[in-house]
């Protein structure tokens, strides 16, 4: 139910019209899947934990940092969209990993990196009860990530 909301919400998807006129054309955005991920395991975990363990855990610097860090791209990338046309979609997975050339790499290591570090957050969760609190360097690798994806962004948005 939540998955099928996300969807048929409009929330992962860019703004704007596609030239069918029709908003759930939309293509999907990757940096607001990747924001509405990081928000969906902060807020879960913190919900089970609270409920598991009856008292509200605390939340690292680090869970906010991703957070911050998936808002900060989406807001940068909407930045650099603006006024783009809007293409129609081609699916879920096609509209986040790819541009007008195809397939990119600044995309897949973005998808790659969110994907992994959003399973060992669940995983820690799980195990250990606990929220992690990664530490720097894997903000930094998150944010180097982040970055590159909205460094090729701005000659794509140019380009189409």
């Amino acid at each position: 139910m939540l998955l099928y909301g996300i969807f048929k919400s409009g929330l992962i998807r860019d703004s704007g019209l596609p030239p069918d006129g029709k908003k759930e054309n939309r293509p999907c955005s990757l940096a607001r899947v990747q924001m509405v991920w990081w928000f969906a395991i902060v807020f879960l975990s913190y919900v089970v934990l609270w409920l598991l363990m009856r008292e509200l855990p605390s939340i690292p610097a680090s869970a906010l940092g991703l957070i911050g860090m998936a808002g900060g791209t989406a807001l940068a990338a909407a930045a650099v969209d603006k006024g783009r046309p809007v293409p129609v979609t081609k699916g879920f997975w096609f509209d986040i990993s790819t541009d007008k050339d195809g397939v990119t790499l600044p995309r897949l290591q973005q998808i790659a990196w969110t994907s992994l570090l959003g399973i060992v957050f669940l995983s820690q969760v799980v195990t250990r009860l606990a929220m992690p609190d990664f530490d720097a360097s894997v903000l930094a690798l998150m944010g180097i990530s982040a970055g590159t994806y909205l460094g090729f962004k701005v000659p794509e948005t140019q380009e189409g």
